[in-house]
């Protein structure tokens, strides 16, 4: 099957980069704007969303997945996921060298 979509593309606005797909913005499932602070990112995610073949998998989406997951999870609550990621940081490091 074919791509079904005409067009897919970012857009600069506001200090971050906002996802279309045909002239609409594209949503996480938690219905806010996907976007990204980074170009390079952006690049990366618009590609994906340019070689989508239906029907959509997340598979053909990694980086995008990874994007709502910051933006409906990690973001709205950076202060607890700092604190959680300090707090095991002991425990990840002797791991690490262990």
């Amino acid at each position: 099957m074919n791509n079904i979509y005409q067009k897919t593309h970012y857009l600069y606005h506001h200090d971050c980069y906002r996802f279309m797909i045909d002239d609409k913005i594209i949503k996480t499932p938690a219905k806010n704007p996907l976007t990204s602070n980074y170009k390079k990112l952006a690049d990366i995610i618009c590609n994906e969303w340019h070689h989508i073949i239906m029907p959509l998998t997340p598979e053909q989406i990694p980086m995008t997945s990874i994007q709502f997951a910051v933006i409906d999870h990690i973001a709205t609550q950076r202060d607890t996921v700092i604190k959680q990621t300090i707090d095991r940081l002991e425990f990840d490091t002797i791991r690490f060298f262990a």
